[in-house]
């Protein structure tokens, strides 16, 4: 019996090193997936900016909890704005929690684009616009298809939320934290009856 619960443990040992394994792995590609986005992004900026070096107006747009006018970070976006040798042509805000073709001033953003009266937008980080790798980068490609900058005050590799961005892509697929600390207590449940078992029959 001894035999038997050994290689339990040692089989769930296993697999929660795999789950870790490919945890790890993900997290990795997911960092590679946002130098590789925050690559692209500067290759648009920087070709647009050769192509039109006036200063040009972007969208300052920012996303806020409930309640709150966003005038700090509005006043962040305007001073980066300068600092990149632009200016601030209009405001946008939406209420967090709605992924973008939801926000009616993410809407107002690519409007203002679409019909010429400002040349991009300029947000605090990756996750203002979609913390979804792949919808990020869709935004990304309508702004460089029509020549309109999109500028990150945190580049997607310095978001503060990048370490846990992953862990949430993951989770949404059904691997995540759950799965680890589900893992986990099998190992410490399996591993206390073992003991028990022990502790009350050593002839076991």
């Amino acid at each position: 019996m001894v035999g038997s619960l050994r290689k339990v443990v040692r089989n769930t040992a296993r697999a929660g090193g795999m789950n870790l394994a490919t945890n790890r792995s993900r997290q990795l590609f997911a960092t590679s997936e946002k130098q590789r986005l925050q690559d692209l992004r500067a290759s648009h900026n920087q070709c647009i900016n050769e192509l039109f070096p006036t200063p040009r107006g972007v969208v300052a747009y920012a996303v806020t909890a409930d309640g709150n006018d966003g005038s700090k970070e509005f006043s962040q976006l305007r001073q980066q704005a300068q600092a990149h040798g632009h200016f601030d042509s209009h405001d946008a805000q939406d209420i967090r929690g709605c992924p973008p073709n939801e926000r009616s001033g993410w809407e107002t953003v690519r409007a203002t684009v679409y019909e010429g009266f400002s040349n991009g937008v300029i947000v605090l980080e990756q996750e203002t616009i979609s913390s979804d790798l792949e919808s990020y980068e869709q935004e990304l490609r309508w702004f460089g298809e029509r020549n309109a900058l999109l500028l990150l005050v945190r580049a997607e590799t310095k978001s503060k939320r990048s370490p846990r961005s992953p862990l949430r892509w993951l989770d949404s697929r059904g691997i995540g934290w759950r799965q680890i600390a589900a893992q986990v207590l099998l190992i410490t449940a399996v591993t206390a009856l073992m003991v028990t078992l022990l502790v009350n029959d050593p002839s076991l």
